[in-house]
Formats: C-alpha cells, sequence, structure tokens
C-alpha cells in the first residue's frame, strides 16, 4: 500500500489585477514566521507572483522587480487608459465609475469590431524580465496555474512548457486581453471558473491549502440599465464559483483594504504589498495552530492505515 510521506503545504493565490501584490505581502509573512510552502497555484495575478517567487524564491528582490516593472511607461498608459476617475474618486476608491469607464470604452470597442482592448506583446515584453525563457522544469518550489478553454468551457492546469505563455493565459482577462492559443485550446483568464484556485490546488495532492482571495464583494445596489443588469448577473455567478472553490481551503487570508481597489490601479501596488502583510500577520497564529492540528491528524491517519485499522476522516 502507498502512503504519502510528505505532508504538503499550498499556497491557492487568486487573481485580482493590481490586487494581487497583495499575495507578495502573504508571502513575506509565512518566510518570516517559518510557515513552509510546498506548491503555489495561481490564478492570473496570483499566476504571475506564485510563478516567478517559485523560480526564484527570494521574495524581495520579486518585490523590487514587481514595483519597478509598475513604473514602466506601458503600465501607466494602461491604468490611465482605465482609471480615469477624479483625483476625489481615486482615492476614495469609488469602483463603480471606474467600471463603467471601462464598459464605455469596451463598447466602444465593439462598435470598431475589435475583439480585445489590449494587444499582449508589450505585457509579454515586460513579463520576460521576470520569467526570460525559463520552464515549469526550472522552478524551485512546485508550480501550476490555472486557465479556462474557450473552445470546452472547462478548466485547464498548466504544469508544463515556458511559464510565460502560462501566465500569459491564465491572466488573459476576456474582452480585455486576446486568449491565447495552445494546440487546439483557446485559453483566457482562469478567474472566470476559479478566482481562487483551492480546487486545483487540492487534485494537484495538497494536504494543507492557504488561499488569498481578493474578490471584491462590491454588488450594484441601482441598476441603471440592462448592462448593469449583464454585469450583474455575471458577478453573481462569479463569486458563487469562488465560494465553492473557497471550500477546499483550509484558511482563507483576505486583504480587505485592497478590495475596493480596480484591478488596473497599477500605482497602489506598494499599498497592495502592505495590506497582504497586514492580513497575513493577523492570521499567522491562527494558521499556524491549524497545520499543527492539521499535521498531526494525517499522520494518525498514516499510522491507522499502517496497522490496517482503515481510514480515519
Amino acid at each position: 500500500m502507498n502512503i504519502k510521506k510528505r505532508f504538503r503545504i499550498a499556497l491557492a493565490l487568486g487573481g485580482g489585477g493590481v490586487r494581487g501584490l497583495a499575495h507578495i505581502g502573504v508571502l513575506k509573512v509565512l518566510i518570516s514566521h517559518s510557515v513552509p510552502v510546498d506548491l503555489i497555484v495561481g490564478t492570473s495575478m496570483g499566476a504571475i507572483i506564485g510563478g516567478a517567487y517559485c523560480l526564484t524564491p527570494d521574495i524581495i528582490t520579486l518585490q523590487q522587480k514587481i514595483l519597478e516593472m509598475l513604473a514602466r511607461p506601458e503600465i501607466k498608459r494602461m491604468e490611465s487608459f482605465f482609471v480615469q476617475a477624479s483625483e476625489e474618486d481615486q482615492q476614495k476608491f469609488i469602483i463603480q465609475k471606474l467600471l463603467s469607464k471601462i464598459k464605455n470604452l469596451y463598447l466602444w470597442n465593439l462598435r470598431a469590431a475589435k475583439k480585445w482592448l489590449i494587444r499582449t506583446e508589450p505585457i509579454s515584453k515586460l513579463l520576460e524580465n521576470l520569467f526570460d525563457d525559463r520552464r515549469f522544469s526550472d522552478v524551485r518550489i512546485p508550480f501550476a496555474c490555472v486557465a479556462v478553454d474557450l473552445n470546452t468551457g472547462t478548466d485547464v492546469i498548466i504544469q508544463r512548457g515556458r511559464i510565460l505563455d502560462a501566465v500569459l493565459a491564465s491572466s488573459s482577462i476576456p474582452g480585455i486581453f486576446p486568449p491565447l492559443k495552445q494546440g487546439s485550446k483557446l485559453l483566457v483568464d482562469g478567474g472566470i471558473l476559479s478566482l481562487v484556485p483551492g480546487r486545483q490546488a487540492r487534485a494537484l495532492g495538497a494536504d494543507f491549502i492557504i488561499g488569498v482571495d481578493l474578490t471584491p464583494k462590491y454588488l450594484k445596489r441601482e441598476l441603471f440599465s440592462g448592462l448593469d443588469v449583464m454585469f450583474q448577473a455575471d458577478w453573481i455567478k462569479s463569486c458563487y464559483l469562488n465560494r465553492l472553490n473557497l471550500r477546499y481551503c483550509d484558511w482563507i487570508i483576505r486583504p480587505e483594504g485592497v478590495v475596493p481597489l480596480n484591478w488596473s490601479a497599477f500605482s497602489q501596488g506598494s499599498f497592495c504589498i502592505k495590506q497582504g502583510e497586514s492580513a497575513a500577520l493577523r492570521d499567522i497564529a491562527k494558521i499556524k495552530s491549524m497545520l499543527i492540528k492539521k499535521r498531526r491528524l494525517s499522520f494518525l491517519k498514516k499510522i491507522f492505515l499502517r496497522i490496517g485499522g482503515g481510514y480515519v476522516d
């Protein structure tokens, strides 16, 4: 009888654009408190941060590289393209007006018969600074990222090939960035089905999963148009699917301070990192306590299996 020998701790890093920089703060706290990470599974920005860290597990260097990347003119242009609210609105992080502007831009492009708003090439060139031509076989910590195949409507766990291609697929927001073709698959942002990839982390053999949930709980109270109703209905479905995925996590860290931010507010990168640190510090004692209990239970189950006493759930 095969008995898994080592207890594996996984991070399930959720998507959320710039909000995903909170993952850096979470990693800093886990490292400083000696919580080992045996596997990282990421969606969208969680895939970018997770993949870069698994290649080179140096969180300070990663933080510097990410903040330098966000200061690049290409990123600033993208932010100004999407976030055009007044200074007062930006200070209050009023998401309603920002979403309205994104929708207006999207409709304008639909009228112009465009399939997406932004080409992949500029983003790909920036991410080459993080990933170069490295492959999944080069990682020092096991890593996987999640995308969705538009042709089949199913999620895809990517663990092979170039990491850059994988994270671009996992981060390809439908209608904003073009989908990536991979063989017969047409891949887009994994957040469509898995905003936090807890289910995928469990499928890859994790015993204890720490999820990082960056999902806004925003629900529009006043629905002025049919478009508002469409976006509201889509968001309700996303939140429902997210709750199902979060059930696979043993603990969920929620950096509440980043929730009101628009995904493209890249100038708030340092703020998001600090919010991730604060949320992880708030939870770290409970995480370590639960981890001890889960390890003890896992050990007892293996003992029962060895002596033929059956499986205890």
